[in-house]
This record gives C-alpha cells, sequence and structure tokens, in this order.
C-alpha cells in the first residue's frame, strides 16, 4: 500500500473522515491508494460548484439516499452519506447545478480552547468524585475543553446526520430566512454523545445563545453572528447506577423508591460514598454566512 506522510492532503482526508464517520484511518488511505487509477473528479474538476442528487427511484436506494433525493450539495462539502455513487452499490447521481449566490458558511473560534491542565482519564473522574466533594469540573482545567471543541465540530452524530456546529449554524441560518429580521438572537439546546472523547461523558448537554444580524441584497442573504456553547454534564457515579436507573436526581426514582427509604430519601443511596460533580466547558465562535434566501435554491436547506 502506498505511504502517505502525516502531513499530506489524503492524511489530513483521512483524519476528517475519521472524525465525521470513525472510519479507521488505516482503511480510509488503503481505499484512497487503490481509487486513484479510476478517481472521480475533485471538487475543484467538476463543472459546478453545486449538484443535485438523484436517485434510481425504486426500491433498492437506500432510505438515507431517498432522504437526499432533490436535494442540493456542495462538492467541496459532502453530506453524511458523501457524494452519490461513493459508497458501495450506490446507483446514484449528482444533476449539475449552478447556484444564484456563491455560498459559503463557516465559524471560526474567537475564544481560548488551550487546555489549562493535563489532561484527565477516566479514573481522575472517579477521584475527584470521591475526593473532591462535589466541587464543579472545568474542561479547560483537566485538559479536555480542546477535544471537546473537536469533536463538536467535526463529530457527524449519528441521530443527525451532521455535527453540532452544522446544526447550530443550519439553526442560525433557518431563523434569518423565516424571520427576515436585520437582528438575530436565540436559544439553542440538545443533548449529545460525548463518548468518542471520554466515556464518562455519555449524554452532556450543549447549549447557548446566538446573537448577530443578517442582510437580503437579492438572493443573497448575509450573516455575521457571534455563538455562545456552553457544555454541561454530571458525573453521578463510576457505574452510572443513578442515570442507569432513574435520571441523575433521587427525585427522579420511582415513587415507591422514595418511600422505601422513608426517613432516609435525602441521602442518595447511588452516590456509593461519593459526591456527584457537574463538569462544565464554554467556547464562542464567530459564524460567517452566504446563502441563497431561497432554501430550495441552496445547498444550506436543513
Amino acid at each position: 500500500m502506498q505511504i502517505y506522510s502525516t502531513n499530506s492532503p489524503e492524511y489530513r482526508d483521512a483524519f476528517r473522515v475519521y472524525l465525521r464517520k470513525g472510519t479507521p484511518l488505516h482503511l480510509s488511505l488503503k481505499a484512497r491508494a487503490a481509487s486513484q487509477e479510476n478517481r472521480a473528479p475533485s471538487a475543484a474538476e467538476h463543472i459546478t460548484t453545486h449538484y443535485v442528487w438523484r436517485t434510481r427511484g425504486d426500491d433498492k436506494v437506500r432510505a438515507s439516499h431517498a432522504a437526499n433525493n432533490g436535494k442540493i450539495f456542495m462538492w467541496n462539502n459532502p453530506p453524511a452519506t458523501g457524494h452519490p455513487g461513493t459508497e458501495h452499490g450506490c446507483r446514484c447521481w449528482a444533476e449539475p447545478f449552478k447556484p444564484r449566490v456563491s455560498e459559503f458558511a463557516r465559524q471560526v473560534l474567537i475564544s481560548n480552547t488551550h487546555n489549562a491542565g493535563a489532561q484527565w482519564a477516566w479514573y481522575h473522574f472517579v477521584g475527584h468524585y470521591y475526593l473532591g466533594n462535589g466541587r464543579d469540573v472545568h474542561l479547560i482545567d483537566v485538559g479536555q475543553l480542546h477535544d471537546i471543541v473537536v469533536h463538536a465540530e467535526n463529530f457527524i452524530q449519528p441521530e443527525l446526520d451532521h455535527s453540532i456546529f452544522t446544526r447550530v449554524q443550519n439553526q442560525i441560518i433557518r431563523h434569518a430566512r423565516n424571520t427576515k429580521m436585520q437582528r438575530l438572537n436565540g436559544l439553542f439546546r440538545r443533548t449529545y454523545d460525548f463518548k468518542p472523547v471520554s466515556y464518562v461523558h455519555g449524554g452532556a448537554t450543549v447549549e447557548g445563545t446566538f446573537s448577530g444580524a443578517a442582510s437580503v441584497k437579492d438572493n443573497e442573504l448575509n450573516i455575521r453572528a457571534t455563538i455562545n456553547y456552553h457544555f454541561s454534564d454530571e458525573f453521578t457515579d463510576p457505574a452510572s447506577i443513578r442515570e442507569k436507573f432513574w435520571g441523575q436526581k433521587l427525585e427522579n426514582a420511582p415513587p415507591e423508591i422514595i418511600n422505601l427509604l422513608g426517613p432516609f430519601n435525602t441521602f442518595n443511596l447511588t452516590e456509593l460514598f461519593g459526591k456527584a460533580c457537574r463538569v462544565l466547558g464554554s467556547w464562542r465562535t464567530q459564524l460567517m454566512a452566504q446563502v441563497d434566501i431561497d432554501a430550495t435554491q441552496s445547498a444550506f436547506h436543513e
């Protein structure tokens, strides 16, 4: 197999695939080497920057590809499924599409995400659970904020088919289209899986606010917004007993459990002689986007 340098575009592409889909690097690089002779054109070699996804329209079409049918995508920003024809056995095809607007959307970090402390492993969280007396844990102090942000930017959430950054970005674009207001303000909140970063962050909440401005010129919608992200989780016990049975608080337990404990119902048996703690982190990005005002004519249509 061809050997690629870690600084090569091929290796960087394979790493992005790993972040988005979890595909091992050596498998992506092997597939890349095998397809060099019969490779598909690159984004720069296509006659248009955009395309419309088309399927064969029969019962053999994958459900995920049927969901893409008729939607517009950009060659330099593939959907979670990959471009038409890239998955094994895919018979879909790309119909060239010339957009009315030169579209882009990107977020740039404008806050410090450099870790202030050494990175904690799972056993550090367990130790803090027993010895930390419930004190909050801040991601930037335990060497995990940077990895959390990279995960939020690049990892494709299975239930969403896109990353956290992209979901929030799409919400802002949709809000700007729907309200057609010059000033943009809004909230977002959802629970996500952060286990690829660390087992202890199974179901963490990412919430926040956005504010900015939008302007329309002909078919062009321009957006500038600041996004404040806040990560929160609670490390309840090493065995996750509380979360598995009734959530993070004893008050959420079934009434029969509360009654069984009687006068001791303020003592949470699942504490296991430790003390639950919050895990917190924050970061900020600047969103810059230029899209078609009409979602049906845009690659940014979610």
